[in-house]
């Protein structure tokens, strides 16, 4: 490949990307996982931290994206501000860097399959749908590239830390770096592949224990369980479609039960697993539906998830020949070129994403890997309709004549990676103790507040309405449950307590506020009709309100106190002795 082409590559991307935004996704608005990712790409140009409010109703640190993607867009809106447009253009520069980058993995295999690989990913247009929105997709493609073109060339310490960058762009990339590890050994020998390991585990440490700190668990997301249940649960199994724990109603009550994304995602795992122990070959029915979707077989299937992830339904529907031919080409190439190494490398990348997402969640928008190794392969096909085989082109570089690393970089490595979780585990410890503290000390300011409103319990009902607490109470008692749902991932051992004081209060402080309106409904209703207020009607209200909103407590509960009894109860024992022994023995070691 020489420069010019390259160049002309990347232009030629450039400038159907900009085309495509300009005519056909001009006042594009993030919907769904975009308007998730601008959230979180605002909050951080903003100075708030990797905030957001799902799958919960306050805002919380959160770990359901990976955070490469975002934090690179909040760079640029600390420059354009928080606009849409932004992210856009830079998701079109990344698209017609890929193109270029595409290019140069196909001339491994041969000069004019790489030019035709070039060409055919500027033009693709499953790959330009990604490209005009605010989707990480665009980002992962050109970190998988960059790691294609290090891996075969032997560059396994560049590759890994790039794996480690697609890792925090890419959720479904985490068991990648195990899946290229082993193709490593084979390729470079068992040093190549451990410090291709640590490199990546180097990049992505500090995520980990950043979430371990700050969410409550050393994960990547938390959003494997969701995924699971999403296809796995009694729900999607009866139903045969995928159900939406974050954002379905009837799933609200199960959100309530917990103020973490770990243990919520945890708990949405255990429910898939569940179902999965009871019915061992469901995923063979998850895999065979997810088939139709990502092979395009029943197109119709797709229009939901493509109209949220803001692709043009006309474009789809007038392209959508185009992904066949580009696929059953790119087929055709990985076969021609099938002995060389790159091929392999790229075969398993396709077959690795394809097989995740057929067993997990198959949108259009997740197959961009298996799209982008079908265009390579297609151009291998391509340059030979020219009549250029593999055979005549000159041999593939394939990296043997890199040196191995030497024991002394291996052990280099591997001490950053110990002192790095040492560094998180202490960092971690020090979030703990100073949580616990200020928790002891927000209970202590609020037990006054929570002491007011149980002391108006049982509700007076004589006078027709429930004679209620003092506002000016609840409002602080409201804010001692915002301080401990912010608190709870952070307070290590003392977290479940924590969890169960705050879920009954902010569950007994919902129900009196609903009962508040529904009195002041009842006494409007009362002077318009010149009766008496009648507590049964409220009583009606409420139990309708409880049914659009299982969240509340039931009638005889709210009126009775029980639950914020119990809450009461809880914030003692935790006041008393479970936050200062959290603080206490964190500080000890």
């Amino acid at each position: 490949m020489t420069r010019r082409g390259l160049v002309l590559i990347g232009a030629l991307a450039l400038f159907v990307r900009v085309a495509f935004v300009l005519i056909a996704v001009r006042h594009y608005a993030p919907q769904s996982d975009a308007a998730n990712y601008f959230g979180l790409a605002a909050s951080l140009a903003h100075g708030h931290g990797f905030v957001g409010v799902e799958p919960f109703d306050f805002l919380h640190a959160t770990a359901a994206r990976p955070p490469f993607y975002p934090a690179l867009v909040s760079l640029l809106f600390h420059v354009t501000g928080t606009k849409v447009g932004a992210g856009q253009a830079l998701n079109v520069v990344l698209g017609s860097v890929s193109a270029v980058l595409a290019a140069l993995v196909g001339a491994r295999l041969d000069p004019r399959s790489g030019l035709a690989a070039g060409v055919i990913v500027a033009l693709y247009p499953p790959l330009i749908a990604n490209d005009v929105t605010f989707l990480a997709e665009s980002l992962s493609l050109v970190l998988l590239l960059v790691v294609v073109l290090t891996l075969q060339r032997g560059a396994t310490l560049a590759a890994g830390l790039v794996m480690g960058s697609l890792v925090l762009t890419r959720a479904s990339a985490q068991f990648l770096p195990i899946v290229l590890a082993v193709w490593v050994v084979f390729s470079f020998g068992w040093r190549h592949a451990l410090r291709f390991v640590l490199a990546t585990v180097i990049v992505v440490t500090p995520w980990i224990m950043r979430n371990w700190a700050e969410v409550g668990a050393p994960v990547v997301v938390t959003s494997n369980g969701f995924n699971l249940h999403a296809e796995y649960s009694r729900e999607a199994r009866v139903e045969g479609r995928f159900v939406d724990a974050i954002v379905e109603s009837r799933f609200a009550n199960l959100r309530n039960q917990y103020l973490d994304e770990p243990s919520f995602d945890n708990e949405l795992r255990r429910r898939a697993v569940a179902q999965l122990r009871a019915h061992p070959l469901d995923p063979l029915r998850v895999i065979k539906g997810n088939m139709r979707p990502w092979f395009e077989l029943a197109p119709g299937t797709n229009d939901g998830p493509e109209a949220r992830d803001g692709r043009v339904h006309a474009v789809r529907i007038w392209t959508l020949p185009v992904f066949y031919v580009v696929t059953l080409a790119g087929v055709w190439g990985l076969w021609l070129a099938r002995r060389r190494r790159v091929t392999v490398l790229l075969l398993l990348i396709a077959g690795y994403f394809t097989l995740v997402s057929l067993a997990s969640v198959a949108v259009p928008r997740l197959r961009a890997p298996f799209d982008l190794v079908m265009a390579i392969g297609a151009g291998v096909t391509v340059a030979s309709l020219l009549g250029r085989s593999l055979e005549e082109s000159p041999p593939e570089d394939d990296g043997r004549g890199s040196t191995a690393p030497r024991s002394r970089a291996l052990i280099t490595l591997a001490l950053v990676s110990v002192l790095m979780i040492g560094a998180g585990i202490v960092w971690r410890n020090h979030v703990v103790s100073d949580t616990a503290r200020h928790v002891h000390t927000a209970i202590a300011g609020g037990r006054d507040a929570v002491d007011d409103v149980q002391r108006a319990f049982p509700l007076d009902v004589s006078s027709g309405l429930p004679t209620l607490p003092q506002p000016q109470s609840v409002d602080r008692a409201e804010k001692l449950v915002a301080e401990l749902q912010a608190a709870s991932p952070k307070l290590g051992s003392a977290r479940v307590r924590t969890v169960a004081a705050a879920v009954d209060l902010r569950s007994a402080l919902r129900s009196l506020k609903a009962l508040e309106l529904l009195s002041a409904r009842e006494a409007f209703d009362a002077a318009d009709q010149r009766r008496p207020p009648d507590a049964e009607r409220v009583m009606a209200g409420y139990d309708a309100a409880r049914r659009a909103n299982p969240s509340l407590i039931p009638w005889d509960d709210v009126i009775e106190g029980a639950t914020l009894v119990r809450a009461r109860d809880e914030l003692a024992r935790l006041e008393g002795a479970a936050i200062q022994r959290a603080a206490r023995i964190v500080t000890s070691r």
